[in-house]
């Protein structure tokens, strides 16, 4: 996904904060690893616009 922003040649594609998802993406992945069981991401999930 980082890769696809940096090559629109924009900061903020579309108006999304494109890091701070990828981010929120890893931090995700990583308590589903840590705890092993399923997690709510909508209750994490950031806005996109």
């Amino acid at each position: 996904m980082e890769e696809w922003a940096r090559g629109t040649g924009r900061w903020r594609p579309y108006g999304m904060d494109v890091a701070g998802l990828a981010d929120w993406a890893r931090r995700l992945a990583a308590e589903v690893e840590e705890t092993g069981a399923a997690v709510d991401a909508r209750a994490s999930a950031p806005r996109l616009r």
